[in-house]
């Protein structure tokens, strides 16, 4: 799967080189999880359920890199994407 085609289900990263948002606007780290999924972690996704496979990884960047945060940031990127909460939250949670 290509950086172009993922960039089609990110909420935040849009294939930018710096990130647009200021800090200390929490969307910085969905972006910084969103654009290490396009760039380093795109052989990763699972290309029959696109989605879910990017709001996984999201998520698991997200619970090593920021766990303290977990809950608020990925609130943040459920009010995007609120189809796969529970069953992220389920593993997660």
């Amino acid at each position: 799967m290509t950086e172009q085609e993922l960039l089609k289900y990110c909420h935040f990263y849009k294939g930018e080189a710096l990130c647009p948002f200021e800090h200390p606007d929490k969307s910085r780290f969905l972006w910084n999880a969103e654009r290490w999924v396009c760039e380093e972690g795109r052989n990763l996704i699972d290309p029959t359920n696109i989605k879910f496979s990017l709001a996984n990884y999201v998520a698991a960047f997200v619970s090593k890199w920021n766990p303290y945060e977990f809950g608020l940031l990925m609130d943040m990127y459920f009010q995007k994407s609120p189809e796969y909460k529970d069953r992220i939250m389920a593993i997660y949670g």
